[in-house]
């Protein structure tokens, strides 16, 4: 489980000291705009798919037996991809160092700082979520 100061629910796995084997974000757009690029944060530990996402103040974390999907059809108006980050980053069995989520401005704020330096961060901000990523080599 998360220590944190906002509400978590769910099956959180301990991230600290593991690798992370995928990271993949699942974006929603709508009438070919992009919407929101990190409507779902999909992680993979220990073989298990993690679900993680933000809804009313809540931060959410399910596991999943199946890899990433969409839980919705496609239509002619909405559509969800995949960015699997951690392909193009090179953050395939990255060790994370340090999970937290904590209040932000207007939201909250999901972070993965890894081993390598790199840092991920979910931020999500009433009906939207955005990602950062840092390297502080």
């Amino acid at each position: 489980m998360i220590q944190s100061a906002i509400e978590v629910c769910g099956d959180w796995p301990t991230l600290a000291n593991q690798s992370i084997q995928s990271l993949v974000l699942q974006e929603f757009w709508y009438q070919g705009t992009l919407e929101d690029e990190a409507m779902v944060c999909w992680i993979r530990v220990k073989h298990r798919w993690y679900r993680i996402y933000f809804d009313m103040g809540v931060a959410y974390c399910q596991l999943s037996y199946e890899a990433p999907h969409a839980d919705l059809s496609p239509d002619d108006l909405c559509d969800c991809r995949f960015n699997d980050l951690s392909h193009l980053l090179g953050l395939q069995n990255a060790r994370v160092r340090q999970v937290s989520i904590d209040d932000a401005p207007s939201g909250m704020c999901f972070t993965l700082e890894f081993d390598s330096g790199v840092r991920f961060q979910l931020k999500h901000t009433r009906l939207r979520t955005e990602y950062t990523l840092q390297v502080t080599h």
